[in-house]
């Protein structure tokens, strides 16, 4: 029954076949099928990636507004008016009057930017540090 049932591979199969009857014993029906199925089947793997190649686009997505919205920027005070506004007495955040004891109750985010030496400030320092 193998014997007929080889007669009909074709391909890779026929050579798997002839290979296998030259390692192993010649195999019972039931040992040839599930040989056979086990080393031909499609794995999930390939069943999965099938499936995956059969999905096809079948509408559009409508696009995105293309507005984008920014937060508002902090205004910057220009050094005249922090100079005008420190003449009239007043907090430079809010326009009420400013004294050492004010908090301003405006909310505000400072920012500390580290001061970025170049290579010749750096060898400057160093010949000054040497000479004290």
């Amino acid at each position: 029954m193998v014997d007929i049932a080889a007669m009909h591979l074709k391909g890779y199969a026929i050579q798997w076949f002839d290979w296998y009857k030259h390692t192993h014993v010649v195999p019972t029906w039931r040992q040839f099928k599930s040989r056979l199925l086990c080393y031909f089947r499609p794995s999930e793997y390939d069943e999965i990636n099938g499936q995956l190649a059969k999905i096809c686009q079948t509408s559009i997505r409508p696009s995105a507004p293309s507005t984008t919205s920014r937060s508002p920027q902090p205004k910057k005070l220009l050094r005249e008016e922090l100079r005008d506004r420190s003449a009239k007495g007043l907090c430079w955040h809010c326009d009420k009057l400013w004294s050492r004891n004010y908090h301003c109750k405006k909310e505000r985010l400072l920012m500390i930017k580290p001061i970025e030496h170049e290579e010749g400030d750096l060898e400057h320092e160093e010949n000054v540090k040497e000479d004290l």
